[in-house]
């Protein structure tokens, strides 16, 4: 089959499209590298960039949106080229990728519109920071400066047409449900959460057993993510065990240089915030590490999954300080989880096992 993915967060995409590849479909990502991840893409994928005007050395605000246009045009002559014979499914990661006019950048809602007319199938991922998010935990996106209208067109569209709404944890779930129920879009095309797909990739358990533990939280939009939370349960637990941890904090990184850091730490806090987890805890989890991330036990009723293996926390300094604690003066736990989480990845987040899921969800 052919297959389309509309939009790169964090590497999503592109295990996502392993997963299609492993099943033996033809795959395309439409993707920009996702800003300082610089993401890398396959050449079969279609990479735009946008480069904003600037005058004596200064950025002129707002100019990128003169480049759209032109973008445009390169990306529908791109997927033309790409797919002459068109589509049997489009998987789109969020409704800000996708052109409803000259001066919104991403793939044209006319051309996936085409595509439905033709037979193709349309699945909506809810993977964070879209209009159900704010209507449903105001607080957090008001403490976040988030303040987008509650209503788009491009949103609108999605939930209206696509075959399958997909979330990726059950705080997702819970609100593109109630957002659909108040604003009267259908709730029946909405699935279950379904686990973010992982390449497996080489991994080694180190014991943690008579040496430093290392603890390890990637600093990635620290506000949403509890950064400072974390950070100063972090100090505490160096502050009070220096001779049983090493705590490192780091950001900023490509993709591919932050994920080579996972191979030398033992516990991975993910983030406070929400109900589940994203791609950092899953990334620590494939490489076998002990993965602190505020997923509670909805996630395995909503999702039909036994047992997560991550350590709960919450945006609670305390808490996550006496998590920790725990687990250092208690190395054989951390070995143990590091084992159940590559498990976990192996058993429901495998990019073919998720891949798999997906076509199943629209019967293809």
């Amino acid at each position: 089959m052919n297959i389309l993915i509309v939009g790169e967060f964090s590497a999503f995409a592109k295990h996502l499209k392993n997963g299609f590849k492993e099943l033996g479909h033809d795959v395309c990502i439409v993707q920009n590298g996702d800003g300082w991840k610089k993401i890398g893409h396959d050449d079969d994928d279609i990479h735009y960039k946008t480069n904003a005007w600037h005058l004596f050395g200064k950025q002129i605000r707002g100019s990128v949106r003169l480049c759209y246009p032109s973008v445009n045009r390169y990306i529908q002559k791109s997927l033309d080229k790409r797919f002459p014979d068109g589509l049997d499914l489009i998987v789109v990661t969020n409704y800000e990728f996708l052109s409803y006019s000259t001066f919104t950048l991403g793939v044209k809602i006319e051309y996936i519109k085409q595509q439905l007319n033709k037979g193709a199938k349309l699945i909506m991922m809810v993977c964070g920071g879209d209009p159900s998010q704010q209507y449903s935990f105001p607080d957090y996106y008001k403490m976040m400066g988030y303040n987008k209208p509650l209503k788009d067109c491009r949103y609108d569209f999605l939930l209206r047409n696509s075959h399958k709404v997909v979330p990726t944890i059950y705080s997702y779930y819970y609100s593109v449900k109630l957002y659909c129920e108040k604003f009267g879009y259908p709730v029946d095309n909405i699935h279950h959460a379904i686990p973010l797909p992982m390449t497996l990739d080489s991994y080694e358990i180190n014991p943690c057993v008579n040496r430093k533990i290392v603890i390890f939280h990637g600093i990635i939009r620290p506000i949403s993510k509890g950064t400072p939370i974390i950070k100063a349960a972090m100090d505490r637990i160096q502050h009070d065990f220096p001779d049983r941890v090493e705590c490192v904090c780091k950001g900023g990184l490509p993709y591919d240089e932050y994920v080579k850091l996972f191979d030398s730490i033992d516990i991975l806090i993910e983030q406070t915030y929400h109900n589940g987890w994203g791609v950092n805890a899953a990334i620590g989890a494939m490489k076998g590490k002990c993965v602190l991330a505020p997923c509670g036990p909805e996630n395995c009723e909503n999702m039909g999954i036994d047992h997560i293996p991550f350590v709960r926390i919450g945006p609670d300094s305390e808490q996550i300080y006496q998590a920790l604690k725990e687990l250092i003066l208690n190395p054989e736990k951390i070995d143990k989880l590091k084992y159940e989480s590559r498990r976990f990845i192996e058993q429901y987040c495998e990019c073919g096992i998720v891949a798999g899921r997906y076509l199943q969800s629209v019967g293809l």
